[in-house]
């Protein structure tokens, strides 16, 4: 399924949290994915869907809406068809292409389609968490400051994040929250909070 169902997130073990106020970046992941070939996954190529920005560069993740969500329905289903179609794991795939064409006749807004199939996606993995936009999350505006909140109002007591937030999160929030931003690249835990419960946060694009 095309990586425009990962949009900026927040996650812990039960509960995904998609950054859906945060400002729409256009040539990301958002509104697109690069999909491999079957037997070639070197072999790719870009799925954008055309999308509305009401207000511009300055537009939220929440407010984009699509183009044309009938022409967008059949560009997934055509191109996730041509390219995947004969892997024997495909009528899996085809249910979730189901909820993704409903959800694109019911809603136009880029964070509901971002939403549907990425819980189709995980519930095929066997995930049964809940999805949980941050804009109905009071937080902070600052990137570190929004995170901290985030992850506090979790009762995350672990935060992973790759090179990149690594490279611009400031510590100072997570401390304050009773969380920490890590100091570097990470794959395991590598700050506490209190007493809460053992769950972990991580964020990504």
């Amino acid at each position: 399924m095309p990586r425009l169902s990962t949009l900026a997130k927040l996650y812990a073990a039960d509960c995904w949290v998609v950054l859906d106020d945060v400002q729409f970046a256009a040539r990301d992941y958002q509104h697109r994915a690069r999909l491999g070939a079957l037997r070639d996954p070197g072999r790719q190529q870009w799925l954008s869907l055309p999308v509305h920005r009401p207000r511009g560069r300055a537009s939220a993740i929440t407010e984009v809406c699509l183009v044309d969500p009938a022409e967008c329905a059949h560009r997934v289903e055509a191109t996730i068809g041509r390219l995947y179609g004969r892997s024997p794991h495909f009528p899996v795939l085809r249910g979730v292409l189901d909820q993704v064409r409903d959800a694109f006749a019911l809603d136009d807004r880029l964070t509901t389609i971002a939403a549907v199939s990425t819980v189709a996606l995980l519930r095929v993995l066997g995930w049964r968490g809940q999805v949980v936009r941050a804009s109905t999350i009071p937080a902070r505006s600052g990137r570190s400051e929004r995170l901290a909140d985030l992850a506090g109002h979790l009762g995350a007591r672990v935060y992973l994040c790759g090179t990149g937030g690594a490279r611009y999160l400031c510590q100072d929030p997570f401390a304050r929250s009773g969380s920490e931003s890590p100091a570097g690249p990470l794959t395991s835990p590598t700050a506490r909070c209190g007493d809460t419960p053992a769950r972990s946060a991580r964020c990504g694009r």
